[in-house]
């Protein structure tokens, strides 16, 4: 009784190890900008440009 414990508790934790180790889901994709926000990178730039 013992050993099956023991056993079990081991391939647990070699379990929770693996599981671990597993690469999350990958996250969605950024959505992609507004025409505001378009037209306010525009302006940054310009604005950057002019100094």
């Amino acid at each position: 009784m013992i050993k099956f414990l023991i056993t079990a508790f081991a391939i647990f934790l070699l379990v929770k190890a693996i599981n671990s180790m597993k690469k999350p889901a990958a996250a969605p994709a950024a959505p992609e900008p507004t025409q505001t926000e378009i037209y306010l990178k525009e302006i940054r730039d310009a604005l950057v440009a002019r100094k």
